[in-house]
């Protein structure tokens, strides 16, 4: 298929999928604003709050404390809690009641009747110690102010938030389940949108990167990963026990699929920002990655063998975290002091700007107990922003490169047959049938080997139109004697060609050593009185083979143009320099001295 086509139809989906991006968020958008607009007297019909006084204490020391917010946050993540005291109003007979809670277990009692329990009992997942973020409501029986209303909870989890108790007390409601939702979509009336466009981009970005990389564009996987993070921060933020266990009631598989990416995200930062480094840095990202790695599948395998609760692992690897951002930022501050190239540095410096809010949250979470999502938001919305920009521009640059690519793909294609009849020269193959045809009158047998070497000869250069990778040296090296054979049948006592093979094992595009061969002899060899020499040798460096063509022709002074200089840079020769760079990243260093010789050296990078 046509190139042209398939980007036409590419952007055509491209345009697609943002129209539909765009219709999604209108609509989120405009229901927010309904749900803005309704009537708070009618929202109030259908949904009020209510709330406990009284008092609250903990088992461990028995004492009575006023039951208040500010007691709450100083109690923090206590393992037992026991509140006493009345709502502030009547609560009907089959009124629904809904109650938010945070890996906890909770009894509640109505003048010291068990009315309604929630916690591990009610789940089927084995070891784990809570229902997760869920909220819970059931139908009262009727409570009026004089009731005496005790709720008991059991917290299994040390690491637990310390705003755990408070969060439950300013989330008590009576009425509809719907409009409790609309009312916390409507308290995440921004991150809610922004996490579904985010979520949107990235697989967008993952789209278009996979439907590029079937149209063959390479260098694209660092934009996949980057799809990838995009995508799971995105659903990440979207699963906000707020209003997502109103939607699903199965706040254990939320739960688990919430800490998966909460686990799984800093694998890919880290894999992202790993493909713009280059120093030592690089090896401490690589290290917190295979160790993450291991976390996350440990996680997942003792959670789903019911071995460990895998919540316990999270806590660990909340401890884990902040130390990961301290030499993350540390490596990305070393790599950015050298970097130079300007898309590097914008990478690197947003990577720092997020690490640092996301330290400085982790931090704020540590010492309040309460984690700040809008510190979190902000490090990442500068991030996601200036790697968008950055995917874009690399997304562009990826393109062209394919359309170069398949540009100098067809010239080669041209080139090659331009290429095999510049290795085969009129007065070559003259002066080799004349060659031929005098020997068969004064020595048939010479004759017939010959022959055989011309049609070696032939077949070789015929075989390099189709060779579209590396050939083994010791193939070229034999195409190259054919050569030389026929060259000695005219040339006879004037010219010698000697070898210093010391590895023959590598590979090399074909008809490298041909043209230079050649060149050698018809520019060298030829031109000086009395003949020359052809040494052709090879041996092995630390992290390159070196293959060396010298000749004792006449030489040529490699700072003029126009001259031998200017044949010897024929197409032919332009053409080894740029199959080595394209095929193997070889290079060629052409020296010379007038009047004594010239040598070529091939520079082969080990694989």
């Amino acid at each position: 298929m046509n190139m042209g086509c398939v980007t036409k139809k590419w952007m055509n989906k491209k345009r697609m999928a943002y129209f539909f991006t765009a219709v999604l968020i209108f609509g989120i958008v405009m229901i927010l604003f309904v749900i803005g607009d309704e009537d708070d007297a009618q929202s109030q019909s259908r949904l009020r709050q209510i709330h406990l006084s009284g008092v609250c204490q903990t088992r461990e020391n028995g004492e009575k404390m006023p039951l208040n917010e500010g007691t709450l946050k100083k109690l923090g993540a206590c393992s037992q809690l026991i509140l006493t005291g009345h709502f502030d109003g009547p609560i009907s007979a089959n009124e629904q009641i809904f109650m938010y809670l945070r890996r906890v277990d909770v009894e509640v009692y109505q003048n010291d009747f068990l009315i309604y329990s929630y916690g591990r009992e009610n789940l089927t997942v084995p070891l784990l110690k809570s229902g997760g973020n869920v909220w819970i409501d059931f139908y009262a029986q009727g409570i009026s102010p004089e009731d005496e209303i005790k709720i008991v909870f059991h917290n299994p989890y040390p690491a637990n938030t310390k705003q755990m108790y408070s969060l439950f007390l300013n989330r008590l409601y009576v009425g509809d389940k719907m409009t409790l939702l609309l009312r916390m979509l409507k308290a995440h009336s921004f991150s809610t949108p922004a996490a579904v466009f985010i979520f949107l981009m990235g697989m967008v970005l993952i789209i278009v990167v996979t439907a590029m990389q079937t149209m063959g564009m390479e260098g694209l996987k660092s934009l996949l990963r980057f799809g990838l993070l995009m995508a799971g921060c995105g659903l990440w933020t979207l699963i906000d026990f707020c209003y997502i266990s109103l939607i699903s009631s199965n706040a254990v598989a939320w739960d688990i699929l919430e800490a998966v990416l909460y686990l799984t995200m800093p694998i890919l930062a880290l894999l992202y920002i790993r493909d713009y480094m280059v120093t030592m840095g690089k090896w401490v990202v690589e290290f917190f990655i295979y160790g993450l790695l291991f976390i996350n599948i440990a996680y997942l395998i003792l959670q789903a063998f019911g071995i460990v609760d895998g919540e316990l692992i999270q806590e660990g690897f909340r401890i884990i975290l902040p130390i990961i951002f301290v030499f993350a930022a540390a490596a990305l501050f070393y790599e950015l002091r050298l970097s130079r190239d300007k898309m590097t540095t914008a990478v690197l410096s947003s990577a720092l700007i997020f690490t640092l809010f996301a330290g400085i949250g982790r931090s704020w979470y540590v010492s309040t107990g309460n984690y700040s999502v809008d510190i979190f938001n902000f490090g990442f919305f500068i991030f996601i922003f200036i790697q968008y920009i950055v995917a874009l521009v690399r997304t562009k640059a990826a393109y062209r490169r394919a359309r170069d690519a398949k540009r100098m793909e067809r010239e080669l294609a041209e080139n090659k047959t331009v290429m095999m009849v510049s290795q085969i020269q009129p007065h070559f193959l003259y002066n080799s049938i004349s060659c031929i045809r005098e020997l068969c009158l004064s020595n048939p047998g010479k004759a017939y080997d010959a022959l055989a070497q011309f049609s070696h000869f032939l077949r070789g250069n015929m075989d390099s139109l189709s060779s579209n990778a590396p050939i083994p040296f010791t193939r070229e090296l034999r195409h190259v004697k054919n050569y030389l054979a026929l060259e000695l049948l005219r040339f006879e006592e004037l010219l010698q060609v000697e070898y210093q093979l010391e590895i023959t094992e590598f590979y090399i595009p074909a008809l490298t050593l041909q043209p230079i061969v050649e060149n050698a002899v018809r520019y060298g060899i030829s031109r000086k009185t009395g003949g020359g020499t052809v040494l052709i040798s090879t041996r092995e460096e630390k992290e390159q083979v070196v293959i060396t063509i010298s000749d004792t022709g006449v030489g040529f002074d490699v700072k003029q143009k126009g001259t031998a200089a200017g044949s010897r840079s024929h197409i032919g020769i332009s053409n080894v320099r740029e199959r080595l760079a394209r095929q193997c990243n070889g290079t060629m260093h052409v020296s010379s001295i007038p009047g004594e010789g010239t040598i070529v050296h091939i520079y082969i990078p080990k694989t």
